[in-house]
């Protein structure tokens, strides 16, 4: 099974931001300021794999298509000495290419202000004079009659400037205290501005109806709304601060971002709503982190969608809602601070961040919300196996700033029926993390064949299109091994050593052979291995073996070999296992060495089928007699005519059974010493040649460690309570 990770790239930079107030003539409005601190996100691409089932697969990702191009992201174009307090085009042209972009007027004077007329791909400053206050203008909102006359406010100073050669060059007209907006109404030819205490942000839908929104500030004036192009306006019932509102074109409907809502509970991040005219509202969402200033409090609406952007380090940067604002979802681009001002026309989207930078998106998809394939290639390790495969696609988004979902409309193979597609649930669906999908593969013939998996996601309101490309080897044969025991000596006398060697019939290699495990079964009576387990070797290369544990059954003993690597390769003439006995002491005897239950992949039922299966051999050995008995080699090498195999179970509670192996029919002491030596139990029990098993009752003994003792023999164990 080959686990294809989609995922996304890091959404925007982690700021760190020092709040400062700033106050301004009968009017006092906290606004965060940046104080040039920030922290990048790393990214992280990552690929899990797995193996299952068989055939050999290569997989590369060939082509990743979002709307039509690669580069429909988030997109850095412009980077400014101080963070973008405010991004605005002339509607003029069809797509946006005459625009400003202002500055915070902390700092250094005359760098404010910053003209494009080319979509942003370059920038000219223009030179500001200071304003009536002595400040340098932070312009926060325009406005323009035509192409060449049009205002400005600004943020700093309260002053309008005017401007009637397009934005080249600016003059300051008549000061006013707290001017937060200005718009040009093309049916009265006036000038309407939102001078803090009255409002602080205008909004049309049509050439009559309009509202301006309240402040917090001063006596908290109500929002008011107009019928006739702003000539007289009217108070309604909502207070708070609604700091840039919109209005649907055509419509009397209007939105504001409620920073505070002054008579309701103190709510904040609150959208509101009206459907005639500003009039009447109501409250249609309310964002997550609904604490004070985490959202920017400005609002853009566009093909029935709205937008707003959040204020907080760290936080999901631009939200769209696509249901009238009832639900959001984040697209992320930049974070910025309060009251800031983005732009959005058509499929363009503009936005500064915090350290100056600019970054635009032509497709309405933010770089979080676009899934990226963790790595461009990808290359599963080759397998040689017979018929199928089923591979699982798994499409994680990783979205550090919002918990968007993509929703997978189709999925499709094309180019070669040995590929099929199947599904664990419908398509069209919302994709989930760690949401799958899977390809299986059938091949027919040895001949390596292609295929691609078409797959489409709807995000935000674009679609866009994953191709990806699978290779397939093809069907690969059946190939049969044997596994022939053979000894260096067919015949020995006691003490001799032998050596037995296990080899393969044929060469392997590039099969996917990853381990071979098998029993080796002899009388214990007339070959020892004991002396020699540390001198199990395998020729293969790369290769591991390990011994198991013997195990005893009568004179039979079992030694279990288990040979891991990667890939293993086998030639004839190198031996998979290289075993050294020891010739026992007995009467002159032979015995068969069998080779059991041998495994191929640990028992891969499909590998053994598809790939490779295997059989095994026997060898004889014949014991010439010198002298003696099994008896006295035993008593000889080890000094132990008893030995314990076991206690079980270790740790124990009330009982527990004695595995034992004796080399004759004996009377033996059982006898149990606590911790300080002091015998605890003791009684005779006859213990017969070969193994033995005995079972003692613990119930009376307090929970701590023992020593128990059989004849010579001694093994500790843990009694709990």
């Amino acid at each position: 099974m080959v686990v294809l990770i989609l995922m996304n790239h890091s959404c925007s930079t982690s700021l760190h931001v020092r709040n400062a107030k700033v106050t301004h003539k009968n009017h006092s409005k906290s606004f965060m300021k940046l104080n040039h601190l920030h922290k990048k996100k790393s990214k992280r691409e990552f690929l899990h794999r797995r193996l299952l089932s068989c055939i050999s697969v290569v997989i590369f990702v060939i082509l990743l298509n979002i709307s039509g191009t690669l580069s429909a992201q988030w997109k850095k174009i412009a980077q400014f000495p101080k963070f973008v307090h405010a991004v605005f085009f002339k509607e003029y042209t069809a797509t946006p290419l005459d625009g400003f972009v202002s500055l915070d007027a902390n700092g250094p004077p005359q760098q404010d202000l910053w003209r494009t007329l080319d979509g942003g791909n370059t920038w000219t400053q223009i030179t500001l004079a200071s304003g009536n206050l002595g400040y340098y203008p932070a312009p926060v909102s325009f406005t323009f009659k035509n192409s060449s006359e049009g205002w400005f406010c600004s943020f700093e100073g309260s002053d309008i400037y005017k401007t009637v050669d397009g934005g080249n060059s600016w003059n300051q007209l008549a000061g006013s205290p707290a001017v937060y907006s200005v718009f040009y109404v093309p049916l009265t030819n006036n000038l309407l501005i939102a001078d803090g205490d009255f409002g602080v942000g205008i909004a049309f839908s049509d050439s009559i109806h309009g509202i301006m929104t309240s402040s917090n500030s001063g006596t908290h004036h109500p929002l008011r709304y107009t019928v006739d192009a702003g000539i007289t306006w009217q108070p309604t019932t909502q207070y708070g601060e609604q700091y840039q509102p919109v209005g649907v074109p055509g419509t009397t409907t209007f939105f504001a971002m409620a920073e505070q809502d002054l008579f309701s509970n103190s709510q904040t991040s609150l959208l509101i709503r009206s459907d005639d005219g500003g009039q009447s509202w109501r409250r249609v969402y309310r964002f997550h982190d609904s604490s004070e200033y985490s959202v920017t409090g400005t609002l853009y609406y566009n093909s029935n969608r709205i937008f707003f952007q959040t204020a907080k380090d760290g936080s999901e940067g631009i939200m769209v809602s696509e249901d009238s604002g009832y639900t959001f979802h984040s697209i992320c681009g930049p974070n910025n601070i309060l009251d800031t001002r983005f732009y959005v026309r058509d499929s363009f989207i503009y936005s500064g961040d915090k350290q100056g930078g600019l970054w635009l998106n032509t497709t309405g998809i933010g770089s979080n919300s676009t899934p990226q394939l963790s790595l461009t290639q990808i290359i599963a390790p080759a397998l040689l196996q017979c018929q199928t495969f089923d591979s699982l696609f798994s499409f994680t988004f990783f979205d550090s700033c919002a918990n968007t979902q993509a929703k997978l409309v189709s999925a499709s193979i094309s180019g070669s029926n040995n590929f099929s597609f199947s599904s664990p649930s419908a398509i069209p669906r919302i994709i989930h993390p760690n949401d799958s999908l899977f390809i299986s593969y059938n091949p027919q013939t040895s001949q390596p064949d292609t295929a691609q998996l078409h797959l489409r996601f709807h995000l935000g309101w674009k679609d866009f299109d994953s191709v990806i490309s699978l290779f397939g080897a093809g069907r690969i044969p059946k190939e049969n091994v044997h596994f022939i025991p053979s000894l260096s000596k067919n015949a020995a006398s006691a003490g001799t050593g032998i050596d037995l060697y296990v080899m393969p019939d044929k060469a392997i290699s590039g099969r996917g052979l990853q381990s071979i495990s098998f029993d080796l079964n002899y009388i214990g009576d007339l070959l020892d291995i004991q002396s020699f387990l540390n001198n199990i070797t395998t020729s293969i290369p790369g290769a591991t073996i390990t011994p198991g544990i013997r195990t005893h059954s009568g004179r039979t003993e079992t030694l279990p070999l288990t040979i891991t690597g990667t890939d293993l390769s086998l030639d004839p003439k190198l031996p998979i296992a290289d075993v050294k006995f020891e010739a026992m002491i007995t009467d002159t005897a032979s015995t068969t060495i069998t080779m059991t239950d041998l495994k191929l992949n640990g028992g891969d039922a499909n590998y053994a089928n598809c790939v490779l299966s295997a059989d095994t051999s026997n060898t004889n050995f014949t014991e010439v007699f010198l002298c003696g008995d099994t008896t006295l080699y035993n008593y000889l090498h080890t000094g132990k005519l008893l030995d314990i195999i076991s206690i079980r179970p270790n740790p124990s509670q009330d009982e527990i059974e004695l595995d034992l192996h004796s080399v004759m029919n004996q009377d033996a002491v059982v006898e149990i010493f606590d911790a300080l030596g002091a015998k605890v139990f003791s009684e005779v029990r006859n213990i017969g040649a070969g193994s033995n098993s005995l079972h003692l009752d613990m119930t009376s003994l307090s929970g701590g460690m023992y020593l128990l003792r059989v004849g010579a023999a001694s093994q500790s164990f843990m009694k709990v309570k």
